[in-house]
């Protein structure tokens, strides 16, 4: 027998049972121990610095930046650990894994300290914090951080990225997304784009699946880019549906009064068959108002095209495809159609739209901002007015929003029979429906009516597919609730006040329950979040 074991035996007929017991208490809480004060670091940026601090004096300009140095130095302190200001932008701090595991519990408070800071702002100040503790060196563990923060900006900012265990979790985001006044990165990315187009044989423009306007509209603003270059152009689309069909028609039509190029965009639409045949070695792939594999109009064509660059309006989702030579992602922008113009500008100053081109960029706008209500900021309404002075026609947007009689009669009854199953939730269920795209429109459409009624801050509409029995989910907010976070608890995204999500093998009643359950939880936390806050002032 080994020293520092027991042992104990059982003999019965025919065989014996020897056991032997360990006793690695010390090792345990020594294990635990080490756990516990691994050094994890975080990576903080004041996000909106240059938003908050815009016409204001050098005084005010440095109370700010105190305000909020003060308030990450307590925070860095009460968890024994250590804060380093690279600027007046940026902090690297140091904490333990045990003082991290009492923050995620706490849900990072610091955010909330963060926006009660008033020096004479007229803007909530925001930070953006990314943190790691897994890595084989400091240096792993390092990069690894940044990268958290890296995807907290990318998702619009005011929130918390860990990389603990081999996964991400999140924290915060549930304010509206600021538009940024700077424009300089707009003016970087379009001579950057610039240069990867002159440098490429061909270029490929892609969209996601059963694209809407903003799709198409931020596909024809950067094939106007490329065809501008003399390259060899085409727009992959994922079929001929109703969004694709009428900007074909439109485009082709000769009521329009449109420019003879304007019939090129049409002729250039191809499906994955047909571009997969023009793909060469030195090809550029853009995609536009998406970032994830799976919605991608033909995974085949982002597979064979490793040359890729991302424009996006969304924020980032945790599986964005990975490899990417450029990405431009602003969440806080309205639609991509709207960064898109922006692009056009910068990518050549004597680049003009034609009335086609301006109005399918304008359509995207319109059908992101519905109508110029939600997520809109000045760069909104000056990228409208562009377009406005270019030709775009209002009354040929209208006619591409027109709906049949028998979607008018579905979206109306989905909205007769919604339910409250909680004050200020409403949840209607499509049954039985047709796997096209107006199936998709029309629950959206119930759900941007829906939320306009008094006393509703939620609306759900789940379609139940007919054919497979496969569920697409559309979430509207006015604001209250964040239903991007609840969406990407199931495996979607979005915005936070416009959310989605495509589920396969779960039934409608067990979506309900999770949907109502992840509705509440973010409830109450944000009523314990401004109890605290009354409490502390």
């Amino acid at each position: 027998m080994l020293a520092g074991e027991r042992a104990g035996k059982k003999e019965s007929k025919g065989y014996s049972l020897i056991f032997y017991l360990t006793d690695v208490t010390d090792f345990e809480l020594l294990r635990q121990k080490y756990a516990n004060e691994k050094l994890c670091l975080a990576y903080v940026r004041f996000d909106n610095y240059e938003d908050v601090t815009k016409g204001m004096g050098e005084s005010t300009r440095a109370n700010i930046s105190g305000e909020v140095n003060e308030v990450l130095s307590k925070w860095a302190e009460e968890e024994n650990g250590f804060i380093l200001a690279n600027n007046k932008e940026s902090f690297l701090v140091g904490i333990n894994q045990a003082s991290l595991q009492d923050l995620m519990e706490k849900k990072f408070p610091v955010l909330d300290k963060i926006h009660e800071i008033q020096v004479g702002n007229k803007i909530t100040p925001t930070i953006s914090v990314g943190i790691a503790c897994d890595g084989r060196s400091l240096e792993e563990v390092s990069l690894n951080a940044a990268k958290a923060l890296d995807l907290a900006l990318g998702r619009g900012g005011d929130q918390v990225v860990v990389a603990i265990g081999g996964s991400l979790q999140f924290f915060g985001g549930i304010t509206t997304v600021t538009a940024k006044s700077t424009r300089v990165r707009a003016r970087i990315v379009a001579h950057t784009v610039h240069e990867l187009m002159v440098s490429a044989e061909k270029v490929f423009v892609m969209g996601h699946t059963m694209e809407d306007f903003d799709a198409i509209g931020s596909a024809i603003g950067m094939a106007k880019m490329a065809r501008s270059l003399g390259k060899e152009t085409y727009i992959v689309v994922s079929g001929q549906n109703e969004s694709v069909r009428k900007i074909a028609e439109t485009l082709r039509s000769n009521d329009m009064k449109l420019m003879d190029e304007d019939d090129v965009y049409a002729d250039i639409m191809v499906e994955e068959e047909e571009a997969l045949k023009h793909i060469s070695p030195k090809s550029l792939l853009v995609l536009v108002d998406h970032h994830r594999k799976m919605l991608c109009a033909s995974q085949k064509v982002l597979d064979a095209i490793p040359w890729r660059i991302i424009i996006d309006h969304h924020r980032r989702a945790e599986d964005a495809i990975k490899n990417t030579t450029l990405q431009y992602m602003e969440p806080s922008s309205s639609s991509t159609s709207e960064l898109v113009t922006e692009l056009v500008g910068y990518f050549n100053d004597r680049l003009e739209f034609t009335k086609g081109e301006a109005t399918a960029l304008y359509a995207g706008i319109v059908v992101d901002t519905k109508n110029f209500a939600v997520q809109t900021g000045e760069r909104t309404f000056e990228a409208a007015a562009l377009l406005r002075r270019s030709g775009a026609d209002p009354n040929m947007v209208r006619q591409l929003f027109k709906d049949d009689l028998d979607s008018v009669q579905v979206k109306s009854r989905l909205v007769a029979e919604a339910e409250m199953p909680e004050p200020g939730m409403v949840i209607s269920v499509y049954e039985n429906a047709p796997k096209e795209v107006k199936s998709s429109v029309i629950a959206a459409q119930a759900a941007d009516t829906m939320i306009n009624i008094t006393g509703v801050c939620m609306s759900v509409v789940i379609t139940e597919y007919s054919v497979d029995g496969s569920l697409g989910v559309s979430a509207r907010s006015d604001g209250t609730v964040n239903v991007q976070i609840i969406m990407e608890e199931l495996g979607g995204g979005g915005h936070q006040t416009v959310a989605g999500v495509q589920l396969k093998n779960i039934s409608v009643e067990e979506v309900k329950k999770q949907i109502i359950a992840l509705a509440k939880k973010q409830l109450e936390e944000n009523d314990n979040n401004e109890s605290d806050s009354a409490a502390g002032r």
